[in-house]
């Protein structure tokens, strides 16, 4: 108990307002990045998304999020946890500067769900 007293005592205080805005930031990266990649159209879903400061120049991200894809007759939905890293811009001495730079990316759950379901059938050709 008490290690655990020491180690949240000593991580850095950020305000709610920085979490909202790294929060924020990332959030728009992924959206932005989904429909680069599979069109301005695709709606994405937040289940949640939160940070956790790690130091001074370091913060956490965690996210979970959904969007669906694929044709009519083939939509699928797919959902993506994981977590990234935001380092500190270079240079910047004043904490209060807001720009953070993307270290890492980790994706710790991907699942797709076949909305209408996906006919298997074991009568199909292959080529050899």
């Amino acid at each position: 108990m008490i290690l655990t007293w020491k180690w949240e005592s000593r991580r850095p205080e950020f305000s709610v307002a920085q979490n909202a805005r790294i929060q924020d930031g990332v959030k728009e990266f992924i959206e932005n990045y989904i429909r680069e990649q599979l069109g301005s159209e695709t709606p994405i879903k937040f289940q949640s998304l939160w940070s956790t400061p790690i130091s001074k120049d370091l913060f956490k991200v965690h996210f979970d999020y959904a969007f669906l894809t694929g044709e009519e007759s083939e939509k699928t939905s797919v959902s993506i946890k994981g977590e990234c890293l935001l380092k500190r811009g270079e240079g910047q001495t004043d904490e209060n500067e807001e720009e953070w730079e993307l270290e890492s990316i980790q994706i710790s759950d991907e699942s797709i769900e076949y909305l209408k379901g996906l006919s298997i059938s074991s009568e199909q050709e292959t080529e050899n």
